[in-house]
């Protein structure tokens, strides 16, 4: 997922944006955004955090966030472009530090969220949607319950050896 200056003008001011994206103190454009690395870096770092917040939430993997629906890719972007103008204010301080707060408040809530599972997003591939969100059973077999050495393997005596009560590859 690629988020441009564009989908940040889409979301902001265009003149707030210019004016934080540039620290020469030359007059600047719109059109020049694009080479703006002080935009780029912070888009960056916007979009790790969504895609960390949706990586510790085991929902998605990065091939499944390339599937999002419009919809879903819409909000995938004004999530990430109220991160990066969080990141792009505070690099100089805001005039408006209430609105700027809000903003945060508001990023930071939906990430939280995102990563507890609370909220989804929707996915064009239905392969993916089948695997997004889903948790996924890891347990043991008999051969990692042997080497565990937990009372299943020293019950032995009384209920038998562990290959005899569990099948030998793990559950699935």
């Amino acid at each position: 997922m690629q988020v441009t200056s564009q989908d940040m003008l889409a979301c902001y001011d265009s003149k707030m944006i210019v004016r934080l994206s540039f620290d020469d103190g030359q007059q600047h454009f719109e059109t020049e955004l694009d080479e703006s690395p002080v935009l780029n870096a912070a888009l960056s770092a916007a979009t790790g955090a969504l895609e960390t917040a949706l990586s510790v939430g085991g929902n998605y993997s990065p091939e499944q966030l390339d599937s999002l629906t419009p919809n879903s890719l819409a909000l995938a972007k004004r999530i990430i472009c109220s991160v990066a103008f969080v990141y792009l204010s505070s690099r100089r301080g805001s005039e408006n530090t209430e609105y700027l707060k809000a903003i945060r408040e508001e990023a930071e809530n939906y990430l939280d969220r995102l990563r507890g599972g609370e909220r989804i997003f929707v996915l064009n591939n239905s392969t993916a949607k089948q695997s997004a969100g889903q948790a996924s059973l890891v347990a043991p077999g008999a051969e990692a319950l042997i080497l565990m050495n937990g009372i299943a393997a020293r019950a032995n005596p009384y209920f038998g050896g562990v290959k005899q009560r569990l099948p030998i590859q793990p559950y699935r």
